[in-house]
């Protein structure tokens, strides 16, 4: 991640978010689901899907 922050034109807001989260796994921007970067997570042949909610 190092790399994409040096010099601008840089997205700022998304170091902001990847500096601060937990892993620095963030969204912050539109290509950040490449280089595990994002805390977003695919598969290609899901069988169920596990959802939980709570306070």
């Amino acid at each position: 991640m190092s790399n994409f922050y040096r010099a601008a034109p840089a997205n700022y807001y998304a170091k902001f978010w990847h500096d601060n989260a937990l892993g620095n796994l963030a969204y912050g921007f539109p290509y950040d689901d490449v280089a595990g970067q994002s805390t977003f997570i695919s598969h290609s042949d899901p069988q169920y899907l596990l959802v939980a909610v709570g306070w």
